[in-house]
C-alpha cells in the first residue's frame, strides 16, 4: 500500500515551463506528468530527438527512475527543438 502511494503522488518542477502550440494559447506544464499528457496528445507531429528523450526522462520521472529536474530539462530542449517554448 504504501509503495502504491508513493507512485502515485504528484511530482512538481522547481519551476513550471509555458509551451505554446502555433498561435495558440499559452498553456503551463506543471510536472512531468503534465509533460507526459502535453507530449502524448498535444505535440506537433514533428517529433524530434529531444521529444523522445523527454518522452522517456518524463515517464521516468513518474515511475522515480529519473529526477524531475532531468526530466524538466529534457522537456525545455524538447520544447525549444519543437519551437513550442512561450
Amino acid at each position: 500500500m504504501k509503495n502504491e502511494a508513493r507512485r502515485h503522488s504528484i511530482i512538481y518542477w522547481r519551476a513550471p515551463i509555458r509551451v505554446r502550440i502555433g498561435n495558440g494559447w499559452n498553456e503551463t506544464i506543471f510536472g512531468p506528468a503534465d509533460a507526459v499528457e502535453y507530449l502524448k496528445y498535444r505535440w506537433p507531429a514533428d517529433r524530434g530527438p529531444h521529444y523522445l528523450a523527454a518522452m522517456r526522462a518524463c515517464s521516468g520521472a513518474l515511475c522515480r527512475r529519473e529526477s524531475p529536474d532531468f526530466a524538466r530539462d529534457l522537456f525545455v530542449a524538447a520544447a525549444i527543438e519543437g519551437d513550442m517554448l512561450a
